[in-house]
This record gives structure tokens, C-alpha cells and sequence, in this order.
């Protein structure tokens, strides 16, 4: 599947004699055999192309340079917005959302997932690049919209192994399955869009979710808790099903203040689910301390990878 949009490639090709070297030589370069490094060159492509369109050049250079490592299979990291010139205020919301994002595109789900989680990557990078250049809301817009529908629809359909409940903390029982996020319309500019509708896959019924928290803490902020608040309108919008909610926390501090922390975080999720009308009786909630790490760590070893509430949609 393609990327890019043939109205972006019409345009590019109007301004051709403009092409930066590098976008040139990515046009001209062989797709990788990898489809999520053949997503991420083509998206990079079209991205390049679109700054082009905006006479950015330096910008187009450097996202089109991007796309070339991708082609090549070597690894390509989502931009850091602390080291941009964008203000205080987004430096955070952006940081939280790269944050969701590294820890989303784990081998298996770009290999599972390969043109959403490329999609989600050069999306989240537009989001980065025209934020700080500050005066294009509705492509900043576009952008973001498109990174955290990627961003939604992988942390759904991403399927830890089942855990078996070990010292439950509370039981209740059932709640609904979860609706893919509705589609939001790209905000329309002028100009092409920089990048397609993040919804590439193939649509899968998603049963699960994760949520990562911050370090020795039990409550979401920021974009984190946008997208729970968004995953607990789709349990809302679909049919009844049991909801099992099951906290963790990682291995700094003692195995009795991480299980009271990891329960203090599955009750924050529960009660996000209560105080949206969801029936308890439909509930349960798991507390397991640091005992099922998704990643294994030393004793003491702070890994956000293991902080984190799973919902299963059963």
C-alpha cells in the first residue's frame, strides 16, 4: 500500500525543477523488501514533498534524508521535541506523545502493524516539525489528528499475554467491547496534505489496551488521558462485555509499595470507567505489583515499559 497522495504528487512534480538532492535520490531509490521500512521511506517521501511544496527546503532535505535511512532498513527515531525551538507549553504534550510512541513500536507491532506504525511515526514527526514553525494550525492539526488515531488504534491491538490474576484486590464483572475510534475528518488546507488517513490497516476487533504511567505515579495527565477518555467512549458506543483492568508497576521501590501503587493505578482506570456510567457490576480490577513486568529488570530498575494499567475486553 502506498502512502502518499497522487494531488501531493502532481504538485511536487509542478515544482520539480526545486527538488532537493536527497528527495530526488529517494524517489529514485528501490523500496525496501521490510514493509515497515518501505512505509516509513514512502512516507518520508511524501512528507519531503509536502515541505517542498512550502519552500521549505531545508526541511525537505532533512525529512527526505529520513526516508533514505529508512530504505536502507536502518533505524530512523521519531524527532525530540526538546531539542526544537517550540514553546513550553507543547514541549510536554509532545514529549508524552513520543514517549507512548517508542514504547509502541516494538518489533512485533511493526511487523503486525507495518503501515500504521509508519504512519504513526511520520506523522507524529509533521506534528513535531510544524508546531515549531508555528503557523499552520490546521496542518498541525492534521498532523496530530492522524499520529494519535495511529497512535489509539495500536495501543488497542496490542495483545500482551494473558496473565493469570494473581491476589486480586476486588472483583465485579463484564462491560463492552471497544469500538475503533470514530474517524475524525482531516482538517482541510489548502495545500495537500502532508500525509493519508492513519487508518491503513486492516480493521481488527480490538480486545485490549495499555497504559503507561509516569514514574511513581497512579494518575494520567495530558494526552495519556485524552487517549484513555477516548478508549472509554468506544467501550461506551459498543455492546456489553466484561472489562478486566490489571495494574502493574516496575522494580524501583519495595514489592508491598509497588503492589499498593499498581492497585492505586488500576483504581484510577476503574474509576474513570465509573465516573463514565459504566455499570461496576461489569468490572474487575487486578493488582500484581511488580511481579508481571512485560519487560524483565534488576531489582530498583525504573522501567516506564512495566508502569502501566492493561484492559482486556473480554
Amino acid at each position: 500500500m502506498r502512502l502518499f497522495f497522487p494531488s501531493l504528487i502532481v504538485f511536487a512534480a509542478l515544482a520539480g525543477c526545486d527538488t532537493t538532492a536527497p528527495l530526488r535520490q529517494l524517489e529514485h531509490t528501490a523500496p525496501p523488501a521490510d514493509p515497515y521500512h518501505r512505509a516509513l521511506a514512502e512516507g518520508y517521501q511524501q512528507f519531503a514533498a509536502f515541505e517542498q511544496t512550502r519552500y521549505d527546503w531545508f526541511s525537505s532535505e532533512y525529512f527526505a534524508e529520513k526516508g533514505l535511512a529508512a530504505a536502507v532498513g536502518k533505524p530512523v527515531a521519531p524527532e525530540d521535541a526538546d531539542g526544537r525551538d517550540i514553546s513550553g507549553a507543547d514541549v510536554p504534550v509532545l514529549r508524552d506523545a513520543r514517549s507512548q510512541l517508542v514504547q509502541i513500536l516494538t518489533p512485533a507491532n511493526t511487523a503486525a502493524w507495518p503501515v500504521l506504525s509508519a504512519s504513526a511515526m511520520v506523522s507524529y514527526d509533521c506534528w513535531v516539525e510544524v508546531t515549531e514553525e508555528g503557523w499552520d494550525a490546521p496542518v498541525m492539526d492534521y498532523c496530530r489528528g492522524n499520529f494519535e488515531r495511529a497512535l489509539v488504534t495500536l495501543l488497542q491491538n496490542t495483545r500482551p499475554a494473558p496473565v493469570a490474576p494473581v491476589a486480586p484486590v476486588a472483583t465485579e464483572a463484564p462491560v463492552a467491547p471497544v469500538a475503533t475510534e470514530a474517524t475524525v475528518a482531516p482538517v482541510a488546507t489548502e495545500a495537500p496534505s502532508p500525509l493519508p488517513a492513519a487508518a491503513a490497516e486492516p480493521a481488527v476487533q480490538p480486545a485490549s489496551s495499555i497504559f503507561y504511567f509516569p514514574f511513581d505515579e497512579y494518575r494520567l495527565t495530558g494526552q495519556p488521558l485524552e487517549m484513555l477518555d477516548r478508549f472509554i467512549a468506544g467501550i461506551q458506543a459498543a455492546g456489553p462485555a466484561e472489562i478486566i483492568i490489571n495494574g502493574h508497576a516496575d522494580r524501583a521501590g519495595s514489592e508491598e509499595y509497588n503492589l499498593a501503587l499498581s492497585e492505586r493505578r488500576a483504581r484510577f482506570v476503574l474509576d474513570k470507567l465509573l465516573a463514565a456510567g459504566i455499570d461496576p457490576s461489569m468490572i474487575s480490577y487486578y493488582a500484581f505489583g511488580e511481579t508481571d513486568p512485560r519487560v524483565a529488570t534488576a531489582d530498583g530498575v525504573a522501567d516506564q515499559t512495566n508502569r502501566r494499567v492493561e484492559i482486556f475486553i473480554e
